[in-house]
């Protein structure tokens, strides 16, 4: 059984893996919640890790708005914040790793995201791992045009 967060150090990390679509994101980050739940489950029963695709935070603005439109931005915004509060007050979630798929592009949109992901870990008390994957351009548009791509 895991430890009650008053016992426990710090609450478990959020990964945030950021790159852009066809780098293999998603197949990193299933990788990286097997290998989490075998080390959880051998050693730490209670802890867990949940993979939160860019999909699941993507679709819902989506379904409301197209990308271009006004307002987009602050709607995925408002749905991110919903969930990054649920992260940094609800100790129910302490005993979780969360791995979190992105696309975030260097510009300022972009770079303030992923300052989001980093504050809400330093608010959370967890540690913060960003990873972001890389891929030669011609195996970036191999992948982008297979039709196996994981959503």
């Amino acid at each position: 059984m895991a430890l009650p967060i008053s016992l426990r150090s710090k609450p478990l990390p959020i990964i945030h893996i950021n790159g852009f679509p066809g780098t293999g994101k998603l197949t990193i980050a299933r990788e990286v919640v097997k290998i989490l739940q075998d080390h959880f489950a051998a050693s730490k029963p209670g802890e867990q890790v949940k993979l939160v695709h860019n999909h699941l935070m993507i679709n819902p603005a989506d379904a409301v708005l197209h990308r271009t439109q006004p307002g987009y931005q602050r709607l995925r915004k408002a749905l991110r914040d919903a969930v990054f509060s649920t992260l940094k007050s609800e100790a129910a979630t302490f005993t979780t790793a969360y791995v979190f798929t992105d696309w975030q592009s260097g510009d300022d949109v972009g770079a303030e995201v992923c300052k989001d992901f980093q504050s809400v870990a330093h608010e959370r008390g967890c540690d913060f791992i960003p990873i972001i994957i890389t891929c030669d351009q011609t195996e970036n548009i191999a992948q982008l045009r297979n039709s196996d791509r994981g959503f």
